[in-house]
């Protein structure tokens, strides 16, 4: 008699949790098909038949597994995506309340003010609450004068070095590998809008569920075009374009003077040690922007011809370093690893090394990988100054 009963049990138990196990894949369905669909008609009733239940039934299901009701996640969603459409676009607000499912602009206005606590205008025109998971982006806020609520800082302690400039502190930040941790930090934070880069797209859709979201170009928006992108959809575009004017007369004033340090007839190249890796910059990342593009140097025939033109970031091995070699070369290394900092110093008491121009004339210059990794106003200010200081003492007169 136990022994049926405890059959029976078990048997009712697996049913339970098949019927839970449905439900949820039935709710997980539904808001997949919610988030895809937000700016059509939807009702509790198109989702039943959607996953092939009830619409009572399906009602119950959602709520008891989401918390809220069919009807009121959509809102969300449809808010949401409205949110992202006020930051990225200059679409009006009966067009964004087209382009998420409501015809009525002022039924509209209501429901996102019901949701948000603002009208659609307010919202549009107020100083915005920011997560910023990517770095770039915290340091192109930073620069503009926008402090993020949470934001991603870099390895290297340059965003730090910033925040404490700038006085900050107190603020939730996490690292690009602390993924549990943002996580737990965008449940308990409250912001308006998350900047992703688009090669997350992964994530995007994860954090889409709960939050709006609105991502930015990573590969094909060099510095500049992405500082004013985030300038503009912050109403902030004015101040971008000063920080510029101001970057460019420095560049402008270097560029008529390095002449007397880097002749026009001679080349460069940008290495970075790292304790178990050598790679060969090109013209963005490094320092390179500002090296090539900006000051106009000229960069050595293989790294133009591998590196600029063939878009890489070569890994090379230590004896290749002589395909690369340029009459001057700057080395990036991170002052704070040992490792990478021992390595350098042993490469540049190889025969190989001391056989390159550059290390016979030296015309090398050590400089800090944390400073020049950046991509960034802040980070290219810092590798301007850098480069002004080496001028100063190898080419000033």
């Amino acid at each position: 008699m136990r022994a049926r009963k405890k059959v029976a049990g078990k048997t009712e138990a697996d049913t339970a949790d098949k019927k839970n196990k449905a439900a949820q894949a039935a709710v997980e369905q539904a808001i997949d098909y919610i988030q895809n669909h937000y700016e059509q008609p939807l009702t509790r009733e198109d989702l039943a038949r959607l996953v092939g239940l009830s619409a009572k039934y399906m009602g119950s299901i959602f709520k008891k597994v989401t918390g809220t009701s069919i009807s009121a996640y959509i809102t969300e969603v449809r808010v949401r995506k409205a949110k992202e459409q006020m930051v990225s676009s200059k679409l009006k607000v009966n067009e964004i309340a087209k382009q998420v499912g409501y015809e009525d602009e002022f039924y509209f206005s209501r429901m996102f003010k019901q949701n948000v606590g603002q009208a659609p205008l307010i919202f549009i025109q107020k100083p915005k609450r920011i997560a910023s998971l990517w770095y770039d982006y915290t340091f192109d806020l930073l620069q503009l004068g926008i402090v993020p609520e949470l934001y991603m800082t870099d390895v290297w302690g340059q965003v730090d070095r910033y925040t404490r400039q700038l006085g900050l502190r107190n603020k939730s930040q996490y690292k690009w590998h602390e993924s549990e941790k943002l996580d737990q930090l965008l449940y308990h934070t409250d912001v308006d809008i998350l900047l992703v880069p688009d090669n997350k797209r992964e994530n995007a859709d994860h954090w889409r569920k709960r939050h709006a979201v609105v991502e930015l170009p990573w590969v094909w928006m060099n510095w500049r075009e992405r500082f004013l992108l985030v300038a503009e959809m912050l109403h902030k575009k004015r101040n971008a374009e000063e920080w510029l004017k101001r970057y460019d007369a420095q560049i402008d004033w270097l560029q008529r003077r390095i002449g007397s340090w880097i002749t026009p007839k001679e080349t460069v190249t940008i290495v970075n040690v790292r304790s178990d890796k050598l790679y060969i910059y090109g013209d963005d990342r490094m320092g390179g922007d500002i090296l090539y593009n900006s000051l106009g140097l000229k960069p050595s025939r293989a790294v133009l011809e591998e590196v600029i033109l063939g878009g890489q970031w070569p890994l090379i091995a230590p004896d290749e370093i002589v395909r690369y070699d340029a009459d001057h070369l700057f080395i990036t290394v991170d002052r704070q690893d040992r490792q990478a900092m021992e390595r350098l110093r042993q490469l540049l008491q190889t025969p190989v090394w001391q056989g390159t121009p550059a290390m016979k004339n030296k015309r090398f210059y050590v400089l800090d990988h944390g400073r020049w990794y950046g991509y960034t106003p802040f980070c290219l200010s810092q590798q301007l100054h850098d480069i002004q200081q080496l001028w100063e003492r190898h080419g000033a007169k």
